[in-house]
């Protein structure tokens, strides 16, 4: 895999990652949830053009599990933006995932 491809997998968990605030914010009600929402469209659009450039040339079973990251990074974002709590077995979830992505790597993949 080349760098421009790790590049875009990074872009893509930051991508997901405020796509979800967006459409959060989009479900609250506010004056802006209309703009919200926009953005949050705007943003799965540019992540099914970026995903699918990336499907051709990463294997689905080395892309999915890096996409793996987001469930962490939405969790650390909400707590930060929407002081959401994060309970202990979800931070053990997000230790799995990432310990997860490691076997992953080290299992052959050779994305990095």
């Amino acid at each position: 895999m080349n760098t421009l491809n790790i590049i875009l997998l990074g872009f893509l968990i930051i991508i997901e990652t405020f796509q979800q605030v967006f459409f959060k914010l989009s479900g609250q009600n506010t004056k802006e949830k209309n703009v919200f929402l926009f953005w949050a469209i705007i943003m799965y659009l540019m992540y099914l053009v970026i995903w699918f450039k990336l499907l051709k040339d990463i294997p689905l079973g080395i892309a999915l599990p890096i996409m793996g990251l987001n469930y962490a990074a939405v969790a650390i974002v909400g707590k930060l933006f929407f002081k959401e709590k994060i309970c202990i077995k979800r931070w053990c979830g997000i230790l799995l995932i990432i310990l997860g992505l490691y076997f992953v790597g080290v299992g052959g993949a050779n994305f990095l």
